[in-house]
């Protein structure tokens, strides 16, 4: 399955200086290992293990992992630099799980988070998903403030230690 340039959007730096962001598939073995690099980032920022579940951010299982029929990686590029990425794992039936959402953080508040996740419901809806699940951290609260602003919603008071299960109808989006 190949979705190439999923969208784009352009961002204005200034003085006549616009960049062109563009929302894509992580699809080769190269930009598996600058995603492998961003995701040691990402860990770092928010400063918690996120491989509990045993999974290593190695190219080669980053690209089992998120590959159809498992799931998808999105990423958001301007030329080859990744500023951003959001996975997506289809679970079970019309649910899928959002993980390992992440902007760098020079590239915040410029709706790239948004394009990542309205690029991911848009495949999600097509392929048909109805339901996103995510888990959060409740100390991210410009993630958790993103996340209500979407629409996504707390799973049946659903809570383990400082993490918190949301999520979404796919189609609101």
């Amino acid at each position: 399955m190949k979705f190439h340039g999923i969208a784009s959007l352009w961002l204005n730096q200034g003085k006549a200086r616009k960049k062109k962001i563009t929302i894509c598939l992580l699809e080769s073995c190269k930009e598996a290992e600058k995603v492998s690099a961003l995701l040691n980032e990402y860990h770092q920022d928010i400063g918690v293990d996120l491989n509990l579940d045993g999974f290593e951010y190695h190219p080669e299982d980053i690209l089992n992992r998120y590959t159809y029929p498992n799931g998808l990686f999105f990423l958001a590029k301007s030329n080859d630099f990744i500023l951003g990425m959001a996975g997506v794992l289809f679970l079970n039936g019309k649910v899928c799980e959002i993980k390992r959402l992440y902007v760098k953080s020079r590239w915040r508040r410029m709706r790239i988070a948004l394009c990542l996740i309205q690029s991911a419901a848009g495949i999600m809806q097509a392929l048909g998903y109805r339901k996103a699940v995510l888990i959060s951290l409740k100390r991210l609260k410009a993630a958790m403030a993103f996340y209500d602003a979407l629409g996504f919603r707390q799973i049946d008071n659903a809570s383990i230690k400082k993490k918190i299960f949301l999520s979404l109808q796919v189609f609101i989006i």
